[in-house]
């Protein structure tokens, strides 16, 4: 009975606070603080799924839960690795030619958009979240590529990210401007080094595992099964089992599937969930996986609650159409039915709940069994995403990539950011011209507020009283009283901390499961680096926490400056 308590006590923690970044309760001076934040911020955007140490833990628990039924098939893998072929040494060398080929290719591409996105970040402009995954995956590909480039680009990072903050001042939010000299060098030099090091922690967390000795048969790995699979998908006639469809359906996450919907999908799935379609493909995405998490949890509490039965018709209703299904005009009978399907293919099979929600939105008729509807919608989802989870199968895995698939990933990706830049700027364009219209019709109409004389009155009676504080006294209460900018970045080194420690742990499993993988050089050097920056980072938190006791005590008693002042000559 306790354990189930603290299940449903976790299970509504995570449904009324989703895991997703920069999600936080604010006081209104906080949301004030946080404003000036953002355009620095949103270089961040870390996103809060697993990474792929994790997820490559998960992929070996589930070999070996599945281990006794998989024995038939290692001996037939066994039987096909001696009868193969061995491949001519021409050949072998033409495709290690073609390999490095398209490697330095893909480095110069990686090297060009890191740049870019760096320039711009430098220049004050805030990333879009895909742009920042599309930057944290280029630099995680170039510590990949050449593992000694850390030596040489964090260092470059540590030293010129200074440099550009005096080159454009707009880097930073003004909370910066107005403190002393001093201290103002010490907030620069934190808030820095901290995003420096998360954004660094973000890309280590995309460096997946390496095999220690490289397999030669590429059929046996997970990655050709998963090719060969979406081949039979896209196939017509091709016949799949259930056993491979829901054995692979889990790999097209909810994030993965809304970054390559068209905006059309989008907002069509935004009307299946009661979600207003408005705004930016950015903002819709931003909602439909804050809802897709929702139900997620939704699914667990339900199913710990005691299953679709103990609910009543107005709860099976809402939760029904809450999930994109009739709700109205239905029996109990059917509405339970289709409940205990979706928790089913949720719970037990591992469903995502993008691809429920899509199955049912393109494909409608009843008498379509799921199976069918879930094979069709895999055949007509864009070739991107299958090639995105083949890849990051082939990284959980251990094994090379493709250089050459991964370079085509890449410009394709960079392809539709680029059109969806240019839609967010013809959107702009479009609000600030019919505001200039909205303007100038108020002018020649010579509209005004209409305020009744009473109400003038009070109104400026109320203005005359209010005394006007500047922000930067608030401000400097608020890090007074409240600690500010080093109590926030005392949570932060907690957290990555937490991370780190938790990535040791992981790495730790994974060699006692199996210890033909092991972490990259890259990464070894990167993890150095990191420990390295919060060690920075630590000694300017204790060096601003004693400047802000100072204050405080000067606060309190204002002879302890002139006793100061009096030491010092």
């Amino acid at each position: 009975m306790l354990r189930r308590i603290v299940a449903v006590v976790v299970s509504t923690r995570n449904s009324s606070f989703p895991s997703h970044p920069r999600i936080r309760l604010y006081s209104s001076r906080n949301l004030l603080r946080e404003r000036k934040f953002q355009a620095f911020d949103m270089i961040r955007y870390a996103s809060t799924e697993k990474t792929k140490v994790e997820k490559t833990l998960e992929m070996l628990k589930d070999d070996l839960k599945q281990e006794q039924s998989e024995k038939d098939r290692s001996k037939e893998r066994d039987l096909n690795k001696t009868i193969a072929i061995k491949v001519p040494l021409t050949k072998r060398i033409m495709n290690e030619l073609k390999h490095y080929y398209h490697g330095f290719r893909l480095l110069a591409l990686e090297v060009r958009l890191s740049s870019r996105y760096l320039w711009r970040v430098a220049r004050g402009h805030s990333l879009m979240r895909r742009e920042r995954q599309q930057l944290v995956r280029t630099v995680s590909d170039l510590f990949r590529l050449l593992p000694f480039s850390v030596f040489i680009i964090v260092p470059f990072m540590e030293f010129a990210l200074p440099l550009f903050i005096k080159l454009f001042p707009n880097m930073l939010p003004s909370t910066f401007k107005d403190a002393t000299k001093e201290e103002e060098n010490l907030r620069r030099k934190l808030k820095v080094r901290l995003e420096m090091a998360k954004f660094l922690q973000d890309t280590i967390a995309e460096i997946g595992l390496v095999r220690k000795s490289q397999s030669t048969d590429q059929s046996a790995s997970k990655a050709f099964e998963f090719a060969e699979f979406m081949k039979k998908v896209r196939t017509e006639g091709g016949y799949v089992s259930n056993a491979e469809l829901f054995k692979f359906t889990k790999l097209f996450e909810d994030e993965l599937t809304l970054d390559n919907l068209s905006l059309s999908s989008l907002r069509a799935l935004c009307r299946m969930l009661d979600i207003q379609p408005l705004g930016s493909p950015e903002i819709l995405r931003f909602q439909l996986n804050l809802k897709l998490r929702e139900l997620k949890a939704d699914d667990k509490q339900i199913a710990l609650e005691g299953g679709v039965d103990v609910l009543n018709i107005n709860d099976l209703q809402t939760a029904c159409r809450a999930r994109g299904m009739r709700s109205f005009g239905m029996s109990e009978f059917r509405l339970k039915s289709q409940l205990k399907q979706w928790l089913e293919l949720s719970l037990n099979d591992n469903v995502p709940p993008s691809l429920l929600l899509l199955s049912r939105a393109i494909y409608v008729p009843e008498d379509i069994t799921f199976a069918d509807r879930l094979k069709a919608l895999l055949s007509s989802l864009p070739s991107s995403i299958a090639e995105q989870a083949r890849q990051k199968l082939t990284e959980l895995e251990g094994d090379k990539i493709n250089y050459k698939a991964r370079l085509d990933l890449i410009r394709e990706i960079e392809i539709g950011l680029q059109k969806e830049r240019e839609s967010m700027e013809e959107t702009k364009k479009i609000v600030v011209e019919s505001k200039l219209v909205a303007d100038n019709t108020s002018t020649l109409l010579g509209s005004e507020p209409i305020v009744s004389g009473a109400e003038g009155v009070a109104a400026a009676e109320v203005g005359v009283k209010q005394p006007s504080v500047a922000g930067k006294d608030l401000e400097t209460l608020e890090n007074i009283i409240h600690g500010g900018v080093v109590l926030e970045a005392k949570h932060d080194i907690d957290e990555l901390k937490e991370k780190l420690s938790g990535r040791r742990e992981d790495l730790m499993e994974v060699d006692a499961l199996m210890n033909d993988l092991t972490e990259t050089k890259g990464a070894k050097i990167l993890h150095r680096r990191i420990n390295h920056i919060i060690a920075n980072v630590d000694s300017l938190v204790a060096k601003l926490e004693e400047k802000r006791r100072h204050i405080a005590e000067t606060v309190a008693d204002p002879a302890i400056e002139d006793e100061n002042k009096a030491k010092s000559h």
